[in-house]
């Protein structure tokens, strides 16, 4: 039981967001299981969550031979990158502040 892969990843829920400069402390972005700990905080309504004692972690494997600087630039002059703030903007206009209970 001790292969990473058979583990299940337990992120732990934060009472706070993250600032900038805490994200590469607290989060295993280029975890092939992060996207399970992302949907869990939202389905769970956590304000944000920490990898740091997860030890399920296995590296993403990502195929860089199609992925070019070119395509890159494209995908932030669309705006794509920030396309998800968008979204938490939108949620924190919908909810007043009132009812953000983990605030």
């Amino acid at each position: 039981m001790d292969e990473p892969s058979l583990r299940r990843p337990n992120p732990v829920r934060l009472y706070r967001t993250l600032r900038v400069h805490e994200v590469d402390l607290h989060r295993r972005i280029g975890c092939r299981r992060y996207d399970e700990c992302l949907d869990r905080s939202v389905r769970s309504s956590w304000l944000s969550f920490t990898c740091v004692r997860c030890f399920a972690f296995r590296p993403r494997r990502i195929d860089t031979a199609d992925w070019t600087l070119d395509d890159l630039a494209r995908w932030l002059a669309e705006g794509r990158a920030n396309r998800m703030f968008q979204d938490i903007d939108d949620w924190l206009a919908r909810h007043r502040a009132e009812d953000r209970t983990q605030v």
